[in-house]
């Protein structure tokens, strides 16, 4: 029987400044302060676990602009019965620089104590996510990776700031770039309030990665930018 009574509930608690990693964490709670939480202990149920019933396992899915997404499975996972089961998620690559900016998904995996990760893995790969929502509890959180167009925006804003009493510059530059900026977060907002698995929540995120898409490509074209 699936935990129906948690709602898991993952949260990004740590951002690096230069976007070289991410750190999720468990933010469930426990019933009765939280409505969707961990049973107290001695109190667990087969539809609401206590704490030291349940094993976490951390899943990332990375979006493109066309609705696709590659799903990563780290090789380590947290240590049993670590709450708040914090992940750290590298974002270097092969030279140690950070990655591209990119929507992120991360995927909070709630099974019995007794299932091991790799029982998890033995799951054929394109049936795991669903067969956790199905029969145990799984949750989800947006991780947006927006150090290169955040810069940009904010570049933008330092250039208008300069030009602006004399009248130099045209606005246009950054209140292109802020508004994309701000699509990108709506849409993200909207990704983590929606039911995981959902088409709606695909939607989202696919809209997401495309506005950053777009953002990237406008910061990467000279002629756009107010050169004063």
């Amino acid at each position: 029987m699936a935990y129906s009574d948690l709602i898991p509930t993952p949260i990004v608690s740590e951002t690096a400044e230069d976007c070289s990693f991410f750190t999720v964490e468990d933010n469930t709670g426990f019933y009765p302060e939280s409505a969707g939480g961990y049973a107290a202990f001695g109190e667990g149920t087969l539809t609401r676990p206590e704490y030291i019933a349940i094993t976490i396992f951390w899943v990332f899915r990375s979006w493109a602009s066309d609705g696709t997404y590659v799903d990563i499975y780290p090789e380590e996972q947290p240590p049993y019965g670590t709450y708040p089961t914090p992940y750290t998620f590298s974002l270097l690559d092969e030279f140690g620089e950070p990655n591209p900016d990119a929507i992120y998904e991360a995927f909070m995996v709630v099974a019995p104590a007794d299932v091991t990760y790799a029982d998890f893995l033995e799951i054929p790969e394109e049936e795991r996510l669903e067969y956790a929502a199905i029969n145990w509890a799984l949750g989800q959180c947006p991780v947006p990776i927006l150090c290169g167009v955040t810069n940009c925006r904010n570049d933008a804003l330092r250039r208008l700031d300069n030009a602006w009493m004399a009248g130099r510059c045209e606005t246009e530059e950054f209140a292109d770039k802020n508004a994309s900026l701000q699509a990108i977060y709506s849409n993200v907002v909207l990704a983590g309030g929606a039911t995981v698995l959902s088409t709606a929540e695909t939607e989202y995120y696919t809209e997401a990665q495309a506005e950053l898409e777009s953002l990237t490509t406008l910061c990467a074209t000279p002629d756009c930018q107010c050169n004063c």
